[in-house]
């Protein structure tokens, strides 16, 4: 893909990467669940300052793509996960929104981090 169309859309390198991270393709719901949240993030972003994170390309890379780096290495599903200072949400939004068997308990002590989960 052409550097233009990467930038047009931040999440096509992430979604075209779904094979080798997830042993799957990229769904239509997979695009819109993580559109949602790339676009709730940055939104409250701008006001909370969440994550040091600004552009879509660099939430999309830093947080979503590293967020399921380690999903291969996740015991068998259904499992429970508890994550500790979640923040924006990151590693365990991504992980569920991937995958529903990944039950995730954020857990996270700042106010406006919690308001926005």
């Amino acid at each position: 893909m052409t550097r233009k169309g990467s930038a047009a859309d931040p999440l096509a390198e992430f979604l075209s990467a779904f094979p080798v991270l997830a042993g799957r393709a990229a769904t239509p719901k997979d695009r819109e669940r993580f559109a949602r949240y790339l676009t709730l993030l940055l939104e409250w972003n701008r006001v909370h300052d969440l994550t040091s994170h600004k552009q879509p390309r660099e939430v999309v890379r830093g947080l979503f793509l590293d967020s399921l780096l380690f999903l291969p290495q996740l015991p068998p599903r259904p499992i429970r996960l508890l994550d500790i200072g979640s923040g924006a949400g990151i590693p365990g939004l991504p992980l569920h929104l991937l995958e529903s068997e990944i039950g995730v308990t954020l857990l996270e002590a700042r106010r406006k981090r919690v308001s926005f989960l």
